[in-house]
């Protein structure tokens, strides 16, 4: 079983999305950040989260193809702008996945080590534009914690504050602490933040 601790707070373009799907011991999770200043970034956020945790998944899904194939979808969309993706399914204590853009996953363990597990990504082309490159990721959870978030976390909080705040003994009091390292001092926060911090019970 896995508990899971999500926080979604717009600064104002409210284009990050989020999505989390438990069944039994089984869990998946997607955030997406729409392309700022490209129309429909916030639909192509949307869409992504929606398809994928209403699709159908298991531990042999190939994420890297699925990305791939959303990808032409939305691009087909005249609605649809671009947005990152990163996509993990957890079971069993074996997590894959993939992602495209620069929301990032980290595993967080209790000696003080992170591995980010999207360090390879693609930062470009976004879904949405048809020529996506998605890339793939593995690990082996055990006791480590999955973080998955959007840039709006990972570009503005200090590594060391968010290494502290992820490690916090109770789930929700990290991931309040992890929302708290991206704020200004006057509690604004200077971009969207989406994320999702996860633990194996």
């Amino acid at each position: 079983m896995s508990s899971v601790e999500t926080r979604v707070l717009s600064a104002g373009r409210d284009e990050d999305r989020l999505a989390v799907r438990i069944v039994g011991d089984a869990a998946l999770i997607v955030v997406a950040d729409g392309a700022g200043g490209v129309a429909g970034g916030r639909r192509a956020a949307e869409a992504i989260c929606a398809r994928i945790v209403d699709g159908k998944s298991n531990a042999q899904t190939d994420w890297p193809a699925v990305l791939a194939r959303l990808d032409l979808v939305l691009s087909a969309d005249p609605r649809c702008g671009e947005s990152t993706a990163v996509v993990a399914f957890i079971s069993a204590g074996e997590l894959r996945g993939a992602s495209v853009g620069d929301s990032e996953a980290w595993l967080v363990h209790d000696d003080g080590r992170v591995e980010c597990l999207t360090e390879h990504q693609r930062r470009k082309p976004l879904l949405g534009s048809g020529q996506a490159r998605p890339v793939a990721f593995e690990a082996e959870l055990s006791a480590a914690r999955l973080l998955v978030a959007t840039d709006g976390l990972f570009k503005y909080a200090r590594h060391a504050e968010l290494l502290a705040a992820a490690r916090d003994h109770s789930l929700e009091t990290a991931a309040d602490g992890l929302v708290r390292a991206a704020r200004l001092p006057n509690g604004g926060l200077q971009d969207d933040v989406a994320l999702a911090l996860l633990r194996s019970t």
